[in-house]
């Protein structure tokens, strides 16, 4: 994101005390000001990396909870998109559950659920000309998954501002 000054002071700046979502949440002011935005596909951006799955998956987490938190901001219902990663993660547990409680595994439904992970998998591996983004990225993807609806909903069930 990229702003100027000056206008960026007359919108009064970031939230204070926000850690996540508040360029999300700047950016809605700044274009209920008027602003217009564009993409400037030769504009740099940089992001610090985490290192590993674990703070990855805290990042991912923080996002889900930060969501909630912009949501009860702007006084408006979480986009249907937002909600895609925790539904996906309830249809996962609720298939294994179903499996555990007839005394065995339900394969049909989580290897249903896990299909769009392998496909990432196989792109992910092409794309990089790599064998072990075949293994990583699905795992990646799914923790990404499973942090940011866990994230949604611990938003939702403490308020939006304990996490965010």
């Amino acid at each position: 994101m990229a702003i100027r000054r000056a206008f960026f002071e007359r919108l009064g700046g970031f939230q204070e005390g926000w850690r996540y979502a508040e360029d999300i949440e700047l950016s809605g002011r700044a274009e209920r000001a008027g602003a217009r935005s564009a993409f400037v596909p030769a504009a740099g951006v940089r992001h610090h990396k985490r290192s590993t799955l674990g703070a990855f998956a805290g990042q991912i987490f923080q996002f889900g909870a930060a969501r909630v938190r912009l949501s009860r901001h702007e006084r408006r219902p979480i986009e249907p998109a937002y909600w895609l990663p925790a539904l996906w993660a309830a249809a996962f547990y609720a298939s294994v559950a179903a499996g555990f409680s007839r005394g065995g595994f339900a394969w049909a439904p989580a290897a249903a659920l896990a299909l769009p992970l392998a496909a990432f998998g196989v792109e992910t591996a092409a794309r990089l000309g790599s064998f072990a983004a075949l293994l990583w990225a699905p795992l990646v993807f799914a923790a990404q998954l499973h942090a940011y609806a866990a994230g949604l909903l611990c938003g939702i069930v403490r308020g939006g501002g304990k996490y965010a």
